[in-house]
C-alpha cells in the first residue's frame, strides 16, 4: 500500500512539473508579445514561505546574496501564515522591496494572477526559491520569467539514508549554484528601537531569566503544560530565576496557569509581544527551553543557549521536516531532547496532530539537561 502511494505521489508530481513547464513557456510568450522590446535583466527575486522560524532561517542567505550582488535590486516575495511575521523583514538592510502573499490557499488561478500583477512587469535576472514544501515557492519562482531559476523544492521523497543537511546550508547551496561565495552563515535579526510597556517592566527585575517557548506551529510539537509546570518547580528549588512565558493567542490560558502557580517568578507575555519585542525579551535571557518554533530560532540568532524539546524520535527519518538535523537550533550552544522511538501507529515520525510522541520526554530528562546547560554556560552564577 505504501509503495502504491509513493508511485501515485510520483506521478502526480510529474504531471504538476509538466503543467509548470508549459505554464512557464506560456507566461514568457505572453510577456514578450505584450512587451517586444527586450530589457536588461538586473533584478533578483527571492521566494520564501513558512512560519516565523522558516523566515528567520533565511537571514544568512539574504545577507550573503546582498554581498554577492551589491548593485542588483533584491525583491523578496513572502507567503506568510500570520500577518505579524512580515515584520521580521521590516528592518532588513539586504532587501529592496518586500511583496507579501497573504492568500492561505494555493489556488492556481490566484497564484498566476499574483505573478501577473507583481512579477511579470519586472526584469528578473535570477529567481531563488528557498527550501520549502509549499508549491507556492515553485510556481512563483518558475513562472517569474527569470533568466535562471535556482530552487530546492523536494517533490521527490528523500531517502532515509541520505545525509541530513540543515535548511540554512541548503539555502546557501542555492547561492553557491549561482557562483556566489559564502563567508558568514550565522543567523541574524533586525529589531526596531521601539520598546513596549512589557519590556519596561522586565528591565525592573534583575533576576536572570529563562525563556519558556510553550507554543509551536503544530500541536504535536508542544510539550504538555503539566510538564512545564513541574520543570519550573524543580528549577526554582535550585536556582533564583524568573521565567518568561512566550506563546501565541492559543497559549493564553497556559500563561495564566503559570502566573497562578509561580506568581512573581513568572512574566506572562503570551500573545502580548510583537516581533521586535521578542528580540529584546529573548536577547536578555540566559536560556531558552521549549519547542521547535520561531522563538527557538530567534534565540539561536541571538546566541542564547537552547534546550529544545523535540517531538521527532531519534529512530525516525533524519531527513524529516521535524528532524532537528534539518531545523534544529543553528550556530548556538544547544541540547536537543528527543523520544528514543515513536509511539505506534507512528513509525518514522510523529504523525498525529496533537501531542503524542513528545509525551515520552520526561520532566527529569529536561531538568537534567537544563541544569547542565545552566552550569556549563553560566558557570553556576546563582
Amino acid at each position: 500500500m505504501q509503495k502504491f502511494k509513493s508511485i501515485l505521489k510520483f506521478l502526480v508530481y510529474c504531471l504538476f512539473d509538466l503543467f509548470i513547464f508549459f505554464a512557464k513557456k506560456l507566461a514568457i510568450l505572453f510577456f514578450y508579445l505584450k512587451n517586444p522590446t527586450k530589457k536588461t535583466q538586473d533584478e533578483i527575486l527571492v521566494v520564501v514561505s513558512g512560519g516565523m522560524g522558516d523566515l528567520i532561517l533565511t537571514s544568512p542567505f539574504l545577507r550573503e546574496l546582498r554581498r554577492n550582488f551589491r548593485s542588483n535590486k533584491i525583491i523578496l516575495v513572502v507567503k506568510i501564515r500570520i500577518s505579524e511575521n512580515i515584520n521580521i523583514f521590516t528592518n532588513c538592510p539586504y532587501v529592496d522591496e518586500i511583496i507579501p502573499y497573504k492568500n492561505p490557499r494555493n489556488r492556481v488561478f490566484s497564484l498566476f494572477l499574483f505573478v501577473y500583477k507583481n512579477i511579470w512587469k519586472r526584469n528578473i535576472l535570477y529567481a531563488f526559491g528557498l527550501v520549502s514544501t509549499d508549491i507556492f515557492v515553485k510556481i512563483i519562482a518558475e513562472t517569474s520569467k527569470a533568466q535562471k531559476v535556482f530552487r530546492s523544492f523536494n517533490y521527490w521523497p528523500i531517502k532515509e539514508t541520505e545525509k541530513p543537511k540543515h535548511i540554512v546550508e541548503k539555502n546557501l547551496d542555492l547561492l553557491s549554484a549561482a557562483n556566489g561565495d559564502i563567508i558568514n552563515d550565522n543567523l541574524e535579526v533586525w529589531p526596531s528601537r521601539n520598546k513596549s510597556k512589557y519590556l519596561q517592566n522586565l528591565t525592573e527585575h534583575e533576576e536572570k531569566k529563562i525563556i519558556l517557548g510553550i507554543c509551536a506551529g503544530e500541536e504535536k510539537r508542544i510539550w504538555p503544560i503539566e510538564n512545564y509546570l513541574s520543570l519550573c518547580s524543580k528549577i526554582l528549588q535550585n536556582y533564583k530565576v524568573n521565567f518568561i512565558v512566550l506563546g501565541d493567542d492559543k497559549s493564553k490560558e497556559k500563561g495564566v496557569r503559570f502566573k497562578e502557580k509561580f506568581g512573581e517568578n513568572i512574566f506572562d507575555l503570551t500573545d502580548k509581544t510583537g516581533i521586535s519585542d521578542l528580540y529584546q525579551v529573548i536577547k536578555d535571557a540566559i536560556l531558552y527551553v521549549g519547542s521547535d518554533t520561531g522563538l527557538m530560532h530567534i534565540a539561536a540568532a541571538l546566541k542564547v543557549p537552547v534546550v529544545e524539546i523535540s517531538c521527532h524520535p531519534i529512530s525516525g527519518n533524519r531527513n524529516d521536516s521535524n528532524s532537528p538535523e534539518l531545523f534544529g537550533p543553528w550556530k548556538t550552544e544547544s541540547i536537543i531532547i528527543q523520544p528514543l522511538k515513536s509511539i505506534l501507529p507512528c513509525v518514522y515520525r510523529c504523525e498525529k496532530k496533537y501531542s503524542h510522541c513528545i509525551k515520552q520526554v520526561t520532566v527529569n530528562e529536561v531538568y537534567t539537561e537544563t541544569n547542565k546547560m545552566l552550569n556549563i554556560k553560566n558557570k553556576n552564577p546563582f
